[in-house]
């Protein structure tokens, strides 16, 4: 692809090593012929691959191909579910919960004390000397 427009070429083993150099892309397929491979490989995918077009894809006016959306609709079965559960509780599934509910519910706090807090603060510099405000 890149042979019309290419100055100097150089081809690479497997282990990093230069394998070939020089001015075009010739030299390089004199040389090494897996390039050559590679590309009759490539062609024979794409020529299979345009073959394989599913007969539910229309092609619109401009030229692009349109499949109709699959969606699949499922559930999860308690099973999967009790095996997640298990998986992260272990053998203490009330611990678990209690814990995570609480580290939900402080963190929620937390996210909600932080603006209210800087605000408190930030409202004693009007009321109050600024040398008097603790910073911490």
């Amino acid at each position: 692809m890149a042979g019309p427009i290419a100055n100097f070429t150089i081809s690479l083993g497997l282990d990093g090593s230069v394998k070939t150099q020089g001015a075009g892309v010739s030299a390089a397929i004199d040389e090494d012929t897996a390039p050559v491979s590679d590309a009759e490989k490539d062609k024979e995918r794409l020529e299979t691959s345009k073959a394989s077009v599913p007969e539910s894809a229309k092609s619109s006016a401009d030229g692009k191909l349109i499949m109709a959306e699959e969606i699949a609709h499922g559930h999860i079965t308690w099973k999967s579910m009790n095996l997640l559960l298990t998986g992260l509780a272990g053998q203490h599934p009330v611990i678990f919960t209690l814990i995570l509910v609480g580290g939900l519910t402080i963190a929620s706090m937390a996210y909600t004390l932080v603006p209210w807090w800087l605000g408190v603060w930030g409202a004693q510099y009007e009321t109050h000397n600024p040398a008097d405000v603790d910073v911490t």
